[in-house]
């Protein structure tokens, strides 16, 4: 029996609310989240993703709610989702906890009164009872219960500033363990503290900029095994690369996401992909020899007929090296096709 089986998972993507339809809105409907909490809920299951039995993934979204004057998720439709977790019992694995690993992922607008506060705002929120659930509060409930012995969480909001008398926390009574605290994490945040999260339509489809990278990372974009250390390298180097030039120059704008504990662990062994890579040298590199190599082997060796060559290249960091012009050039494949400019 794989160690996954015994993992689970609460997923929460909330596109439409009863704020956007006041006028002026106080809040707008968003285009992302569904697909986000969609795409996640299918990677958790996979086979070649994160490994979790059907029944062991709780997907909620706003498409789950296609009556308009009943939006969702509401308030406590999440807090019951937790409860649910909670009701586990506590000692189905290894005798002394309730799973493995727990995953949370939660994407739709978004509010922090502190640093590593991830508040969704809920689908019925209005600007005089702005209801929300203060996520990481809760996440945090299930490592000091310990709960579980791992713990990732993903947040794909905005963390607007807001007072703390706004924030939902988790009410139950603490449980505090012996063993507390001994349980690992990975926390990832689309937005640092006051900074906003973006989506964009992208392969033709809404996401938000963080939920797209953390599945491109996810599905092979950083090699395989995808690690915690690959998997927050990605994220860190590429949000800028999946938004638009306005977004990349406004100020509010998360260029970066922010991290909470990122303890070693192992998310899935995917495949390993290649891509066609199209590297782009200097004029003067024409008719030279250049060869492809990691740290460890070589990889490819051609002529240069012309400034441009394509090759096959798994993700991962790379040198082209020109022994007669005694030159090399560092480029790092992070998923996906296209052109490297050596320089």
């Amino acid at each position: 029996m794989s160690e996954t089986e015994h993992d689970y998972a609460l997923v929460v993507g909330i596109s439409r609310y009863a704020a956007a339809a006041v006028n002026p809105p106080w809040l707008p409907n968003l285009n992302g989240p569904d697909n986000d909490a969609e795409a996640v809920g299918e990677w958790l299951k996979r086979d070649d993703g994160g490994g979790l039995p059907d029944e062991n993934v709780r997907v909620i979204r706003s498409a789950d709610f296609p009556d308009h004057a009943n939006l969702g998720p509401q308030q406590q439709a999440v807090v019951d989702a937790f409860t649910k977790l909670k009701d586990l019992p506590n000692n189905a694995y290894k005798g002394q906890y309730a799973g493995r690993r727990l995953y949370v992922y939660a994407a739709g607008h978004g509010m922090a009164a502190r640093r590593e506060d991830a508040a969704l705002v809920t689908a019925d929120a209005t600007l005089d009872d702005r209801l929300n659930v203060l996520v990481n509060s809760w996440f945090d409930w299930f490592w000091y219960a310990s709960r579980f012995t791992e713990y990732v969480l993903w947040i794909d909001t905005c963390a607007t500033r807001q007072p703390v008398g706004f924030l939902k926390p988790c009410p139950w009574p603490p449980e505090i363990r012996i063993d507390a605290g001994e349980g690992d994490l990975f926390m990832a945040f689309a937005a640092e503290y006051g900074k906003i999260a973006v989506e964009n339509l992208l392969e033709g489809e809404w996401h938000g900029v963080f939920s797209y990278a953390l599945l491109k990372a996810l599905n092979g974009a950083v090699g395989s095994p995808v690690t915690s250390e690959a998997l927050k390298g990605y994220l860190h180097n590429s949000l800028g690369t999946f938004m638009t030039e306005a977004q990349l120059n406004h100020s509010g704008v998360a260029k970066e996401p922010s991290f909470g504990t990122t303890d070693p662990m192992v998310f899935t062994t995917p495949p390993q992909q290649s891509f066609a890579v199209t590297l782009e040298f200097p004029q003067d590199c024409i008719g030279k020899e250049a060869t492809i190599s990691t740290a460890q082997d070589v990889i490819d060796t051609t002529t240069l007929q012309q400034a441009r060559w394509t090759v096959d290249l798994e993700a991962g960091g790379y040198a082209a090296y020109l022994a007669e012009l005694n030159r090399t050039y560092g480029f790092g494949v992070t998923g996906g096709e296209g052109v490297v400019t050596l320089h």
